[in-house]
Formats: C-alpha cells, structure tokens, sequence
C-alpha cells in the first residue's frame, strides 16, 4: 500500500516521522524502515534519539535506497552479482572521450567533462532513456544542444556494449524488484521515504513495487503538482493522498516573506524584527559579519540550529575556515569532495607517472610526498642531496656516487625500492585487471593504508573533524574504483592509457562528507543541502547574477533552456536546475526558518533582486553594514583594518570596545606599536660588527654591495645565509663557466711565453680547446661534463670563449701590449689596504688581466675585467660607490713594487660572447661588437700604445676628438691629474664604507639611481620587507665628470 503525505510545512512532515518512529519503538511488533538520502543518515539517526529520548534503537532503521537494495539481494543470493557503480561510468567516459570520434566533448576543455558526461548518461539511464533514444531526440532538437547531445549517445552507446551482461545500480534496483515478494526483510517491515525532492524514473518504478509488498509512506514538502505525485499517479489509480494538517507557528515578516518573495507584493508597513539584509565590503567581511551574528545567537540557541548557506560553497571554504576557526565556531561544511583531491590517490597517479617515465618533476614530487617508505628527516635529506648533485628523475635508478654516499644510497634504495617493482609490474600491454594487482602490491609495500589512517588521525587530533572523515574513506573508495576497472576495462591497455583512465575514475569518485554528531553549524548550498532542525538561517553571496544563478547546477553538460525543449519531447528528461527551481528552495529555506540573516558584497557587484523584492515587500526594512566581532580573537583582523585607517582620520567603531575592555586592551596595547613601527633595523655596536664581519677587511663586492644597500651587505656578509646549490646550470652558472675558461686560456699563453697578439687561429684554437676542457673539470662538479643535455651549452660556451680570444687578439695586434698578467690576486696577505678612522682595511680581488705598453720612456698599465654579462662603465656609478672595481685594480697594480711608477691609462670590462653577425657584415663591423667599455687616460701616446686603430679605436668603445690636448672626447677620458683624483676618490669610498660597515651601520636604504632600485632583483625581500611606507630609498642621480670633479674638489 501506497500512502503520500503532504504538507507546506516540513515541520509538519518531520513531527509526523518522529511519532511514527516513537510508535514504531514503544510497539516493537514490526520494524520500520526510513529511507533518507545519504548525507542525511547520522542527521536523521540523532534526531530520532533526541526525539523519542533514548540512547539508541533496535526496531527503527535509518538507510539508503542503495543500502536498502544491498539488502534485499543479500536475501535472494544476488549481492555477490558485482554492478557498475558512478566511478565505473566515470572511467568508461574517460576511455570513451578519448577513443571516439566526435564533435563537441572531445574538445572540451574541462578536466571534468568524462565526469559530467557520466553523471549525465547515469541519469539517462535511471530515466529509462537508451541510448538510440538519445541519438533521436539529438537530431530532433539540433543545433548546439544536438551535437552534445548526440556525442553522449555515442558515448551512452559504446557503453553498453562494453557493459554487456554487467549490470549498473539502476539494474540491481530492477533485480531487487523482481525478487521483493520473496523478501521477509521487507514484508516484515514498514517503510517512510523522507527528504527527497525528486526521483528519476526507475526510482519511481522501485517505490511502486515495493508498495505492493508492504506499507509505504512517502513524505513530500509540497503539493499533487509535485512530479514525484504525478508519475506513481500514473502507475497506481488507488493511491492515497493525504495532507497533514496543522498550523506552524513562525513569525509574520518571516511568514510575508516567503509568500510573497518574487511575487513583488508589498506587505503594507510592518517593519521586519527577524529579517536582517547586510551590505559588506567583500566576501570576507561577509563571513566576519556571519561570524559575530552567529556567537550572538549562540548565547542562548545550539549551534546546530544555525545554517550558514550559498550557491557555491567552494568559493567560501577557505575563508569560513579561517574565520570560523578564529572565533571559535565549530562548523560542518556539507557535500561531496573528488577522491582526486586526497594526496593518496595523487601519489598513485604520480607513482605511475614515475614508473612510466621517471620524469624528474614527477619524481620528485613522489619523493615528497611523505608516502614512500622513509621518514619525514629522510625524505628531507633525500631531497637535498638531489638538488646539490642534480640527481634527475632517471638517476634516481642508479647508485648514487657523487659526495657522502654511504648513507643518501640507503634512503635512496628504499625509497625507489617500490617503484622499480612498479615498473618492472607495468611494462608492455596488459588489462586493467594485470595493472590494477600491481598497483595493489605497489600501495602494500608503500603502506599507503596506514599512512592515510595516520593522516586522518592527525586531523582529528588539530580538531579537522572534516577532513579526517575524507581520509578514513579515501582508501575504500579507492578499492571500490580499483574494483571497477577490473569489472569493467577487459581490453589491453598502455601504461598510459592506464593511468588516465584512473585518474579520470578517481575524479569520478566522490566521497560524502558525513556530519558529526556534536554540535556544529550548519554550512552548505541553497540548493543542494539537508538542513534539518535549522531555526537560523544566513545566506551569503546574494550577488546579482549568482543567486539566483543562470545555470546553478554546473555538472550538467546542457543549459536550462536546452532541457526545456527536451522536456517537450520527452516530459522528464533529467536536466539543469533552472532559476524557478532555485526560488523555490530559496523560498523553502525561508519558510523553514524563524529568523534570517541575508548578506550581499560590493566586491562580487550588484545585490541579487532578491534583495530588492524583500525591500519592495517591507519599505521599512534597513540595510545593515558589517557587524562587530563578538570575540576579542574575532575582531583582531578588523581592529588592525581600523587602525590602519584610524591614522588616516577614519572613524573607528571596534576601537572603543577594546579599550573598556581589559583583556581586549591588551591585546590592543600589543598592536599600537606596530602602527608607527618603522622598518628601521637598530645599528649594530662595533663589537657586534667584528664579530660578525670579522677582522678588518672587504672586497669590491662588498663595498659595492654596500653602496647599493647596507641592509643587503649584512645579510650577505654579515650573516650570510646560503642556499642548497643545484646541480644544473643557470645564466649565473654559465657566465662563470665562460669567465674561467677565459682566466684559463690567459694563464695558459702566459704560462708558455707565447705572445697573444702573434697566436696563429690554428694555435689559438689548441689553446681554447685546453683551457675549455680544464674549466669544464672544475666546474659546478663536473655537471656539463655529466649530464648529455648540457652538451651543446657547453660547446656553444667554448665557441663564445674562441671567439672572443681571437677579438682580444685581433686587439692586441699592432700595439704595443704585452699581457702581463693573469688573476693577479691582491689583499690576501695584507698587501693592499686602505686607511680609515678605524684602522686600515684590507680590500682583497683577483685582476683578470694586466696589460702593460711602453711608449716614449713611459710604462702604462690597464686593467682588464672579463664579463658574460652587459657591464658598462658609468661614471655615475663611480661616484655613488656600486662600481668601483675597474679603479680599486687599477690602484692594487700601483701598490705593487714593480709598477709603483708606471702611469694608471684605464680600465676596461671585456664582455665574452657570440655576438650576432651577418655573412655581409665586414670585419671592422664585426670587431665593433667586441669594444670593451671602460675609461683611459686621456693622451695620445697613451691612446696610440694602447690600440691599433687608425682613424677611431678599434678595441675601446670610446670617442676620439682632433685635440691633441684632450683625443678623447667621452666623459670617461681623464687627464693625469683627473685620473689621480678619481684614485683617491675611490680610496675615500672604500674607507667611508668601512667606517659605516664596522661601525655597525645596517639601515635598509637602497640606492635609487637613473631610476632603477636594487629590490627588484634582491633575492633578501622577504628578509628586510621592503616597502615605499616604512622604507625611504637613497635617490642618486646622474652626474657628469665636470660635476664629479667640482665635487671632488669641494
């Protein structure tokens, strides 16, 4: 017997149930069977206890439909009969999708689409829709609609064939129904159906049988309009309808709202006292704002009676977390999460990933993963070790050589001890089934089982009741999908074809996040949620445009008007949730509550006309802004808002609060010093700067790197934090490379007292191919010489060097240059310094290359700095100290015996490259791109011993002038006495820096000059925080020579 109770009033259906569940318990003559969705079960269990006041029960059942089938089959012997379950679909549109032909789901780009198309045809079928049906209705309708439409027929199609004789769940429904007259289970048995809406067709084929066997009662929020009425009216003439009758009392503005919402009818001048509308700033705000009205309602109500719901509630997870946590509201966020989202199936997918191709990011995120069978501290050794020696996902196979290898070879071995039996296992084509046993053997010997209890465990312990119920499932589902691509793939399958079928099912597989039994809010979707007992209810996002939203429903693969003109055709085919449909649930979480709270943000644009109509309905309504936190903890992020805008002479509201308060005046007296905090480290005693920096000495890096920003230099000369080295190659990495290979081939033609301007191409090469192959042995650990794929780097670097020997040749040709010397090492034995306040300062460098040439009884000497990278010389950096180096050689050559009385004629940066030429380029255009930048003295005898040019100079990138007085016309050509200055101008910079550094001086200050800053490329940012409020850059900018003389002068 069939009976439908109806009521407006859930309340109505609910008390109905409870005395239904209460007789049911007292009489214990038979036992009733409730059927609720779900992720309603442990809901329905705790009302029950609560309501008929017992601890627990025996005569009542609380179930699924699917529980319920499992049932009835374990009576008649069919539960062994394995079924096609929701994953299985999922990973038989996967194969499909990316097997068949067809023209609009195949080139979809969203990653859930098998999903979508496997929920979509799992609704075709519970329709009793076939798939020939499918294609006709397709070609019926066309356009858009009709090729989607007709792809998941193919798809429907391809399906069932490969299904044959396996039933999906619909078909063990139907096989619980052919055999319910043999069931004592259910004769024995009452049954109320609870908490559905809507019910596909098999379903409605289900509850018809099972009414012929026993009493069933079915409970609807609704009228005889209701399609689940309509279609068992269909099938059964003598169905019994009955209304449930009774008032429910709730308040008037909450009782007008709901009748007449989206109606536009006013309700004349009542003002509502249990209908609040808030206007907050950002969706942020919106949950703080939810938060403090919550803990207001709380004082004296359940947490559980409150329901905090949206459309989306992913777009609101990580913020209700993050506030609800800080203001102490315990919280359950209903629905279903993908089994891809647990890092247990990640690691399965990575591991084959790994097995298939030992791809070095896929390796390394296994190694991370925390899933292979060595510790956390192992794991970080590992991990280490791999980026120092640059150990690539394919080296991980082999022993490990390289360093102290004794112990990273055991972690090593155990860790990859699992996924070489994984590869070995998944060589070559086999079934799913063959594939499936060996990932089973691959997660027993990686013990994933426990290490995913554990995880769960350790949620629970941080009081993540949530995600420790997601992992204590994660597990089963994944057997339940390993299960179906054993069921159901039969064909041979590639190792990766294999892992994106499975990747693709555990996207499928969804897992039901299932309520505690504490007390907790609520927290869910409008339209998708089960919100029992909820005397509160908060609705935030009501944005226009998203609630109600065009297409609520976005796992469909077809549009609300699209299932429109397919309902013509066919009158319940399954489609999207149009916008009545999302009215309606709103206006039922509406009637269903006594006091509601809806809340809009400017952030996401316009407030919903929702809003608009309550306003319509009630003039007298307001329109609240943000609430204030109830909490100390709760009101710290707005109370820093306000006094971030307080120093702006904004009002404050939260601020008089906290000062009554003493605890909160507290907390606040903690925070005001950081209003006017500065970012302004405090200068180090000189005690402190000596033990730090040590004795008295620098570098040219140093005091550059100081010049540039003092705070960078105690950080990198001071405490000098170091970064793992990688065993790869950078731009930096490379540049060194070249800049060795050059000092080598310097040293190597000086070493054989060759002339370097008399080198024969055939001579020099020889020298090249040395000296490259020597740099190459001391280089990053020999990692060009290691690893294949750095090869052609490393010849195209050799090429670089060659040809920039046989430029510096070609300049050295027809002058009166002899190179001198090579990584001429300076300061290391205390034989340069510089004197200061404090003491003398030993400045230690190496100098690339000396030359020297005499001319008309004179010795001149010039400095020589190997680039790769573009340097050029600016006088302005001279002057504010970040480019001192081409002067501080020069002045380390004078400090020596030998050429304390030879004259200072320049300095210059010689940049290694390959430069871009063309076949028509001639060789004096060629040379041009091998000028070096730099500075010399300014005589033509002098000029003339130093280049070979004729008419201009062929190796300076300087302009020449007529006047004998001054040849070169550039601002870095500098007269005797010019040269002197900037000499002792630099000696005065060093010394300056050296007071600063050692008397203790860090002051984040970096030097804005031509309108470039350090900060941008400052690896140390996070370190000083930098920023235009709490820091003020020393501004630089450019000067002439004139100008820099004058200076010098003053």
């Amino acid at each position: 017997m069939l009976r439908i109770l109806l009521s407006n009033e859930q309340e109505l259906l609910l008390s109905y149930l409870m005395a239904e569940a209460k007789t049911a318990l007292e009489k214990k003559d038979r036992q009733l069977l409730i059927l609720v969705p779900a992720q309603a079960t442990f809901l329905m269990d705790r009302q029950i206890i609560e309501a008929c006041h017992v601890a627990g029960y025996m005569h009542v059942r609380t179930m699924t439909f699917e529980k319920l089938t499992a049932q009835l089959l374990s009576e008649i012997g069919g539960r062994a009969k394995k079924s096609m379950s929701i994953e299985g679909l999922s990973l038989l549109s996967a194969d499909a999708i990316g097997r068949l032909p067809m023209q609009a789901l195949s080139m979809s780009k969203d990653p859930e689409i098998h999903k979508k198309t496997a929920s979509f045809i799992r609704a075709l079928m519970q329709e009793g829709i076939s798939p020939e049906r499918t294609q006709e209705l397709s070609e019926k309708i066309g356009g858009t609609a009709g090729i989607k439409l007709a792809d998941t027929a193919k798809i429907y199609q391809e399906i069932a064939e490969q299904l044959g004789k396996t039933p999906d769940y619909a078909d063990m429904e139907s096989l619980a129904c052919e055999n319910i007259r043999e069931s004592e289970y259910v004769s024995s048995s009452d049954i109320i159906i609870y908490g559905f809406d809507v019910f596909p067709g098999r379903r409605i084929g289900y509850i018809d049988t099972l009414s012929q066997y026993t009493d069933v009662r079915l409970l609807l929020q609704g009228d005889e309009n209701l399609s689940a009425v309509r279609r068992l009216a269909q099938l059964q003439n003598d169905i019994e309808i009955q209304h449930l009758e009774g008032k429910v009392e709730r308040p008037l503005d909450i009782a007008l709202a709901e009748e007449r919402l989206f109606m536009g009818a006013r309700a004349g001048d009542i003002k509502p006292e249990n209908i609040r509308i808030f206007c907050t700033g950002t969706r942020e705000t919106e949950i703080e704002t939810a938060a403090a009205e919550i803990l207001k309602y709380t004082q004296n109500h359940r947490m559980r009676e409150v329901a905090l719901v949206m459309q989306n509630p992913a777009d609101y997870a990580h913020i209700i977390r993050d506030v609800f946590m800080k203001n102490g509201i315990p919280y359950f966020l209903g629905g279903k999460r993908s089994l891809s989202d647990s890092k247990s199936a990640e690691f399965v997918i990575t591991a084959l990933e790994a097995a298939e191709k030992w791809d070095d990011d896929a390796v390394l995120r296994l190694v991370k993963s925390g899933f292979l069978p060595i510790t956390e501290e192992e794991t970080e050794q590992l991990v280490i070790y791999m980026k120092e020696y640059g150990i690539r996902g394919f080296h991980m196979k082999r022993e490990f050589r390289r360093g102290d290898t004794e112990k990273v070879e055991a972690l090593r071995s155990r860790a990859v001890f699992p996924l070489l039996l994984l590869e070995e296992d998944m060589r070559g084509m086999k079934t799913a089934a063959e594939r499936i046993a060996s990932l089973r053997r691959f997660t027993h010997e990686t013990q994933l089982a426990a290490k995913t209890e554990e995880r769960a465990a350790l949620f629970e312990d941080y009081g993540l009741a949530e995600e420790a119920g997601f992992e204590k499932q994660v597990m089963e589902k994944m057997e339940s999908v390993f299960m179906q691509m054993e069921l159901l793939l039969h064909r041979p399958l590639h190792a990766e074809e294999f892992r994106d079928i499975l990747s693709s099912g555990f996207s499928g597989a969804d897992i039901s996040t299932v309520p505690p039994m504490s007390d907790q809010v609520q927290v869910g979707s409008i339209t998708h949620g089960i919100y029992s007992d909820v005397h509160y209810v908060i609705i935030v996002g009501a944005n226009d445009g998203v609630l109600p939203s065009a297409n609520a429903d976005g796992a469909q693969l077809l549009l609300p008007h699209e299932t429109e003109m397919l309902c013509r055709e066919e009158e319940f085919f399954p489609g999207t949730m149009d916008s009545d449909e999302q009215k309606r649930y709103i206006k039922r979480l509406i009637k269903n509550t006594k006091k509601l709270d809806i809340c809009y943000n400017k952030e996401a644009g316009q407030p919903s006309y929702m809003i608009a109509q309550l306003l319509s309905i009630f003039p007298q309504m307001e329109i609240f802004g943000e609430s204030m936190p109830v909490t100390i903890e709760g009101g710290l992020r707005m109370m820093a808002r306000e006094l971030r805008q307080g120093l702006l002479g904004a009002e404050t509201k939260i601020l008089p609060a906290y000062i009554k308060n003493l605890e909160a005046r507290e907390r606040l007296t903690s925070m005001i010093p950081q209003l006017t905090m500065k970012n302004i480290p405090a200068s180090l005693t000189r005690e402190a700067a000596k033990a730090l920096y040590g004795g008295m000495k620098g570098s040219v890096s140093s005091i550059e790197t100081y010049y540039s920003c003092p705070y960078r230099h105690y950080i990198e000369y001071g405490l000098r934090p170091q970064e793992t080295e990688s065993f790869e190659e950078t731009a930096a990495t490379t540049g060194t490379y070249a800049h060795a290979a050059m000092e080598t081939l310097t040293r190597n033609i000086l070493s054989a007292k060759e002339k370097w301007a008399e080198l024969s191409d055939e001579t020099l090469d020889e020298y090249v191919d040395k000296a490259a192959e020597q740099a190459l042995f001391e280089h990053n650990r020999e990692v060009m010489r290691e690893s294949g794929r750095y090869a052609y780097l490393a010849k195209r670097l050799k090429e670089e060097v060659r040809y920039s020997a046989k430029a510096i040749r070609d300049q050295l040709m027809g002058t009166s240059i002899e190179v001198a010397g090579s990584e001429i090492g300076f300061g290391f034995w205390n034989d340069f310094t510089v004197k200061t306040p404090l003491g003398e300062i030993a400045i230690r460098g190496k100098i690339d290359r000396l030359d020297i040439a005499e001319a008309d009884g004179e010795k001149y000497i010039r400095v020589v700095d190997y680039k790769t990278g573009n340097k050029g010389f600016e006088l302005t950096e001279l002057f504010y100290g970040v480019d001192i180096q081409l002067m501080v050689y020069l002045l380390a050559v004078l400090n020596l015996t030998k050429y304390r009385s030879a004259v200072p004629a320049g300095g210059f940066y010689f940049k290694i490259n390959l430069p871009m030429v063309t076949p028509e380029d001639e060789y004096g255009e060629r040379m041009k791109k091998y000028r070096m930048s730099g500075f010399l003295l300014a005589e033509k005898t002098a000029m003339e011993a130093l280049d070979n040019g004729e008419k201009e100079l062929f190796s300076m990138a300087l302009r020449t002038s007529s006047d004998e007085n001054m040849p070169i016309r550039s601002e870095a050509g500098f007269t005797r006495e010019e040269m002197a200055a900037m000499l002792n101008y630099t000696k005065k910079l060093i010394g300056d820096a050296a007071v600063r550094i050692y008397g203790g001086n860090i002051e984040i200050r970096p030097l804005l000059l031509m309108d470039k800053l350090p900060c941008r490329y400052c690896p140390h940012l996070s370190i000083c925080r930098v920023d235009d409020g709490n820091c003020m850059a020393k501004e630089g900018y450019k000067v002439g020579k004139q100008e820099i003389l004058e200076a010098l002068e003053r």
